[in-house]
Order: C-alpha cells, then structure tokens, then sequence
C-alpha cells in the first residue's frame, strides 16, 4: 500500500514574482477525478469471475467491432467476431466487456466498484481527496451499465486507481494508501504507520490469481506489449478516456 512515489504535470511555480494558482496548488493524484476508460475493465472482469459467471475460456461474440444496445452503438478500435473471454481484454473490446457486464448485473458490478474503494475517499495523507464519480444503481439509464463496464460514465482518481491495481496485485487484499511507510523517523519516536493497513477483501486470493494471468496476456500479446520489461513479468490494462 505504499506510495513509492507521486508528481503532477504541470508543474507547480514557486516564483518570488507571482503566487501560485489554485489549479497550480492541485495534487492531481488525488484531487482531479478523471474518466479511466478501458483500465476500468478489471474491475469489470473481477466481479464476473469472483461471482461466477465468467470463466477466461468463454466466447463472447463481439459483433464485428460494432454493437447497438439501449439505442447508443458500441464500437472497438479493433474489431474481432468470437473471441475468448481472456482475449477480450487482451485487445481491450468494449463489446465484449459490455457483454461481460451484462451478465454480472447493475447491483453486483456496483457492489464490486464500492468495494475495490471507488465512489470513496481512500484516507490517503494528503490534503482534498476527491471521491470520483460513481451513482447509485438507482440512478443509471438504460446504457449505464454496459458503459460503465468499459470505464465510462465514473470518475476515478488516480490514486483509487493504483490502490484497485495493487489489490489484485495483492492477492484480493485492498490496503490504505500510505506515503513514506519506510520514512526515517526521528530518534526515539515511533513510525506513524508500522504495518500496512488493510481495509477489506474485495476477490479471493483464486480471482486475483486468474485476473493477473488475464492481464499479463495484455503485455505478453495484447494491447500493453509496449509496457513489457525483458527478464520480469508484467501484468497490466491499458486505457483511454473520452
């Protein structure tokens, strides 16, 4: 749960001649809620596995890169007919998470958005934490939920982003995001976190198993090959927001 590291673009001035902005001032890490797109997926994928009703072998007919469905067109930067499941994400098909989200349903997709700590401050150290954006089911139209399956329609900040990542990365656990946990303190005081926090499990530790596999296909032969590190295994999810 620590944070190893955080900066902002632009950054800020500290010049003698003119104080700085308000936008200046912004932590965007944790004060600038912003569309995740795609990386939304996970979360997506998680609560379809944790829940059952997605297995990574599943086909998913992904209409040919074009898919109409409560009157809005769904479309995929590239298009693919029937694919599995794990391949779904490797080429980030809006389609085919829609489909996924589909089958998981407004109320438990929801409840697994809640509990991957989206919608809520995280408790992070730093000043003027941002919730996002996330409604109520009661609140989403009729395209709602197979948007929000492919991280439209919600707000994220970046730190509840990594703090979801890291929770797969995690083994399902979900830690409080914590600045300087190995700080050198002064002589004789105590460190002001001395282990890690852990606020919850969102998936069990056998999701988070086959979550991570799913994702290291996105580096290995999907759309994340550019984030592959020669002698490591990485998992990701790559994304972009409108």
């Amino acid at each position: 749960g620590e944070i190893l590291a955080l900066a902002g673009r632009p950054s800020l001035s500290l010049s003698e001649d003119e104080s700085p902005t308000a936008e200046e001032l912004m932590v965007r890490g944790v004060q600038w809620s912003f569309e995740p797109g795609s990386t939304f997926k996970v979360v997506t994928a998680a609560a379809a596995l944790e829940n059952k009703l997605a297995r990574p072998t599943d086909l998913l007919d992904c209409e040919g890169g074009r898919w109409k469905v409560a009157d809005v067109e769904i479309n995929d930067h590239e298009p693919q007919k029937i694919i599995s499941f794990s391949r779904a994400m490797e080429v980030s098909s809006n389609i085919g998470l829609a489909k996924v989200g589909l089958r998981v349903g407004k109320e438990k997709l929801y409840d697994t958005i809640r509990a991957f700590g989206f919608g809520a401050r995280t408790g992070f150290d730093l000043p003027g934490e941002s919730v996002g954006l996330l409604r109520a089911p009661s609140q989403w139209s009729g395209v709602s939920l197979p948007i929000i399956s492919f991280g439209q329609e919600v707000g994220v900040t970046a730190v509840q982003l990594a703090s979801a990542y890291s929770a797969i990365a995690n083994g399902g656990r979900l830690l409080e995001p914590r600045l300087c946990l190995d700080a050198d303190w002064p002589a004789g005081e105590a460190p002001r976190w001395p282990v890690p926090s852990e606020v919850r499990r969102v998936i069990s530790p056998e999701t988070a198993a086959v979550l991570t596999r799913m994702m290291e296909g996105v580096v290995k032969r999907g759309t994340g090959v550019d984030a592959a590190v020669p002698g490591w295994t990485a998992a990701g999810k790559t994304g972009t927001a409108q």
